[in-house]
C-alpha cells in the first residue's frame, strides 16, 4: 500500500501503527462503552476490551468490531437490507463512490460492511471537519478510515483545501488503489432532493491532469442509498423551516452528536443500497468536447444526478407522500392501506414534535419522501412548500 505523502498528513486517516494506541485511548472512556453498548449488548465491560486491544490494525477493526457493530445496528432499527451493482467492482482497483447523503454515519457505513462481505477492502471515507465535534468521535471514524474535509473556509484557504482533496482522491485511487466514499454535496438532503453541488466536480477537476484525465482517473461510480424511514427527518424538518422562515438556526456540539446518534438509532424501515453503472470514458470524452467549463460542469452534474436517482429504490412511504401531495392520488398500487397507514400514523407524531405552521411543517415533511418520486418522473415538486 502507497505510504500518505506529507501534504496530506493532517486529514489522513490513521494507520496500522497507531491502532494500538487508539484502542487504548478509546477503552480509557467511559463515553467509549455508552456507545458500543448499542451494537454490542450481548458483550461485557471486559469483553468490550479484550476485543478491542486484539486488534492491531486498521483492518483488524473494521472486520472485528466494525462490521459486527453496523450489522447489529441494522438488525436492531431495520426490517431488511437489500444492495445491487456489487458485481462491477475488482478487488485491484479504486474507486470514488459519489453518493447521495442521507444519514452522516451509515451511508458510508453500510457501503463498507457489504464490501468486506463481497470479500473486497473497504473504502476510505470523507467527513466534514465540522462534524468531529470531540477527540472520542475523531477516533472512531479516523480509526475507520476515514479522512477529514475541510469546511467553514472561505476565499484563497478555501480553493486550496478543494485542491488538496482533488489531489488526495487522485492519489489514493490511481497510486494506492484505495477506493474512496464521498457525499456528491456538502451535508445531508434535507429536503430529500438528491442534487449534486456545482463546487463537488469543480473540485473533481482540480487534479493536475486535463478534465478528462482528471474525472477518468476517479473511476467514479454513482451510489445512491435509501432508507423507508429518513434518518432525522424530524430534525431535516425543523432545519428546512427555520431556514424558510428567516429564523436563526444555532448549532451546538451537544446537538450535532443527539442528532448523529439519532440517525444511528432511529427505526428506518428497510434500506436498500445501489451502486449506479460507473461513468465511462466514452461518457467523459462527451462531456470533455464542451468547450465552456461551465456547460462540462453541468453536464456532469446531470449525468450524475441521473444515475444517482435512477439508483435510488423508491418505497412505499414515498409514493403514500407523492400521492399526499397530489390532487388525485397517482401511485395507489405501489402501496397498501397498512402501509398508508403506518407513514401517516409516523408523520403526524412527528411534526406533532415541531412548532410552527402545522400545514408548512407537514408540506416540508412529506417533501423529504415525495421528492425522489418525482425526481424519477422528471417533474417538480407539485406544490409551492412555502405558503403564498
Amino acid at each position: 500500500m502507497t505510504s500518505n505523502p506529507p501534504e496530506f498528513e493532517r486529514m489522513r486517516p490513521y494507520v496500522d501503527a497507531e491502532v494500538p494506541e487508539v484502542m487504548e485511548r478509546l477503552i480509557s472512556d467511559p463515553l467509549t462503552f455508552q456507545v458500543l453498548s448499542f451494537p454490542f449488548p450481548e458483550k461485557s465491560h471486559n469483553q468490550l476490551i479484550e476485543l478491542a486491544r486484539s486488534c492491531k490494525s486498521v483492518r483488524d477493526v473494521q472486520h472485528k468490531m466494525t462490521h459486527h457493530a453496523i450489522r447489529s445496528i441494522v438488525k436492531q432499527t431495520a426490517t431488511g437490507l437489500t444492495y445491487e451493482g456489487f458485481e462491477q467492482l475488482a478487488s485491484d482497483t479504486g474507486y470514488l463512490f459519489l453518493s447521495n447523503h442521507r444519514d452522516i454515519i451509515l451511508d458510508s457505513a453500510i457501503l463498507n460492511i457489504l464490501l468486506v462481505e463481497h470479500k473486497l477492502e473497504t473504502c476510505e471515507i470523507g467527513i466534514g471537519s465540522n462534524l468531529l465535534i470531540s477527540s472520542l468521535i475523531t477516533d472512531l471514524t479516523k480509526i475507520n478510515r476515514s479522512f477529514t474535509i475541510a469546511r467553514d473556509q472561505v476565499g484563497r484557504e478555501q480553493y486550496e483545501a478543494a485542491q488538496q482533496l482533488s489531489h488526495y482522491l487522485q492519489h489514493k485511487i490511481t497510486q494506492a488503489h484505495t477506493s474512496i466514499w464521498l457525499a456528491h454535496r456538502n451535508g445531508r438532503a434535507k429536503d430529500g432532493n438528491d442534487t449534486t453541488e456545482t463546487g463537488l466536480v469543480k473540485m473533481l477537476d482540480m487534479g493536475k491532469g486535463t478534465f478528462l484525465e482528471n474525472l477518468s482517473n476517479l473511476k467514479i461510480m454513482p451510489m445512491a442509498i435509501s432508507y423507508e424511514y429518513e434518518p432525522c427527518d424530524l430534525y431535516k424538518v425543523k432545519h428546512v423551516y427555520q431556514q424558510q422562515r428567516g429564523l436563526p438556526i444555532t448549532r451546538s456540539k451537544r446537538e450535532d452528536l443527539k442528532n448523529l446518534l439519532a440517525g444511528v438509532t432511529d427505526f428506518k424501515g428497510r434500506i436498500h443500497l445501489g451502486l449506479a453503472r460507473q461513468l465511462s470514458r466514452q461518457e467523459l470524452e462527451q462531456i470533455a468536447s464542451y468547450r465552456q467549463k461551465g456547460e462540462r460542469f453541468q453536464r456532469l452534474i446531470k449525468l450524475l444526478d441521473t444515475r444517482i436517482q435512477q439508483a435510488y429504490k423508491l418505497w412505499p412511504t414515498n409514493f403514500v407522500a407523492a400521492d399526499a401531495l397530489l390532487p388525485c392520488p397517482k401511485f395507489t398500487s405501489n402501496y397498501t392501506k397498512e402501509e398508508k397507514d403506518a407513514f401517516t400514523s409516523h408523520m403526524t407524531q412527528q411534526v406533532s414534535k415541531l412548532e410552527g405552521d402545522s400545514r408548512q411543517l407537514q408540506q416540508l415533511f412529506l417533501s423529504i419522501y415525495a421528492r425522489p418520486v418525482f425526481n424519477a418522473q422528471g417533474i417538480p415538486l407539485p406544490v409551492p412548500i412555502v405558503d403564498s
